[in-house]
């Protein structure tokens, strides 16, 4: 890209850079951008786009204009995935609830044509209901996940158990309605008062996640949050 840059523009009044997941930028490549980002060539804009801005290095960070933008609304990405991807209505509602106002994230769990991250959170939430810890251990050790396939599943486990939350008042509002029978033998009062404390402990995990956390550690103690949600006395 630098090489790029060097040439001259024959098109256009300007020359626009983007480079995407700027946090993924080792300190070598960092460093050697660094000077480019300081002193462009006339005419180009370069714009780094990061979800998690503390990663890039403060050199970087120093170079540049910050601009913020909120997440897009659950509405809106919804309707996107309708109207310009052909996702199926109920597949667009719970992966625009799961994405965070994310529209790649959307994009990436609607068309999981298989449904894997949904599939996976329901086994979670049956082995963790019958306090099956050694059968999930071994399901573990069969398929490792990676990172991003976590974080998916940590954020369907937030959509389920806020289903949990309100299947008791309010049955036809929530995200997964072919298993409201299954939400219902699950959801009391007592499971309902540790809700709030569990989301809480799901937002620490998807942010250890961004750091050195081992995943299969991470993973496991998730499922024993889960455990303790559903089979606490």
């Amino acid at each position: 890209m630098i090489k790029r840059l060097e040439l001259s523009i024959h098109e256009g009044d300007y020359r626009i850079v983007i480079i995407e997941n700027a946090d993924m930028m080792n300190t070598a490549t960092a460093n050697a951008f660094l000077k480019t980002l300081e002193e462009p060539p006339p005419n180009t804009v370069i714009i780094l786009i990061t979800e998690r801005l503390p990663q890039l290095l403060p050199t970087i960070l120093s170079r540049c204009q910050p601009v913020y933008f909120k997440p897009l609304s659950q509405a809106v990405i919804q309707e996107i995935l309708f109207e310009q991807f052909a996702v199926d209505t109920q597949v667009a509602k719970s992966a625009s609830r799961i994405s965070g106002g994310n529209l790649k994230t959307a994009i990436r769990i609607a068309q999981d044509s298989s449904n894997t991250t949904r599939i996976k959170a329901f086994e979670m939430l049956d082995l963790a209901a019958n306090n099956a810890t050694l059968d999930y251990l071994n399901s573990m050790g069969k398929s490792k996940e990676g990172a991003d396939q976590i974080n998916d599943l940590i954020a369907y486990l937030g959509v389920i158990v806020n289903d949990l939350a309100i299947v008791q008042y309010a049955p036809d509002e929530i995200t997964n309605l072919d298993k409201t029978e299954l939400l219902q033998n699950l959801a009391n009062e007592s499971v309902t008062e540790r809700v709030p404390d569990f989301l809480l402990k799901l937002d620490d995990y998807s942010r250890k996640l961004d750091g050195n956390v081992n995943p299969a550690l991470l993973q496991l103690n998730l499922f024993l949050s889960l455990r303790n949600l559903l089979i606490k006395s």
